[in-house]
């Protein structure tokens, strides 16, 4: 079996050489990057090459920090019938009763507290710390040094800044944005963008883009 890690920007590389630096890369054969563009590198295929390979031959990471991406390269890949993997590094801590979804990437030194629903395809970023009770739905990016607070509902394809906090309790809807180092003290909209210590809504988040 190979490692097929979807991307080929820093999220990937970080990616790669955390799964060659522990026994998961034990598993597989070969690991690779898949990108759009064609690169010289030993370890890159193009992805128009990539799609013509055995479907059983190779499992997938999605390495990628934009939610809406991750969402859109989970689905195009299952539609082309290639199945996600999960990666949990070694140096995470994953208490008990926590379900963690397929596709997920966790981590160095994230914290996830008993009775947690990780969802399908989700990144925890180093250093990230999820309370108990939490629900963190599918295609989220929590960002390094986040803090997810007891019983908060992540929805889906949302992004999660570094060192931002979320206090106990509240929602963060769907496809919404919570800046850099922010502290949300109470629920937020879907499809909006947050900034701030309270944080509040600086706008919608109409292109569904955290990066641009």
């Amino acid at each position: 079996m190979n490692l097929a890690i979807i991307g080929g920007g820093e999220m990937a590389s970080e990616l790669y050489n955390l799964v060659i630096s522990c026994d998961k890369k034990d598993s597989y054969e070969n690991i690779f990057f898949v990108d759009v563009l064609e690169k010289t590198e030993e370890n890159y295929v193009l992805e128009a090459d990539f799609l013509k390979t055995n479907r059983n031959s190779s499992e997938l990471l999605i390495a990628m920090g934009e939610p809406s991406m991750r969402k859109k390269m989970a689905q195009k890949y299952e539609k082309e019938g290639f199945r996600l993997t999960t990666f949990i590094h070694p140096l995470s801590f994953i208490s008990a009763g926590t379900v963690i979804g397929n596709g997920s990437i966790i981590l160095p030194f994230t914290y996830v507290a008993q009775n947690t629903v990780i969802g399908e395809n989700v990144l925890l970023h180093s250093g990230c710390k999820v309370e108990n009770n939490c629900n963190i739905g599918n295609n989220c990016f929590l960002s390094s040094n986040s803090f997810v607070g007891a019983r908060v509902t992540v929805e889906d394809t949302c992004f999660i800044g570094p060192s931002a906090s979320i206090r106990d309790g509240v929602s963060i809807g769907h496809d919404s944005i919570i800046g850099m180092g922010s502290v949300i003290t109470k629920s937020v909209v879907e499809n909006s963008v947050n900034y701030g210590n309270p944080a509040k809504q600086i706008r919608e988040n109409s292109n569904h883009r955290v990066f641009n």
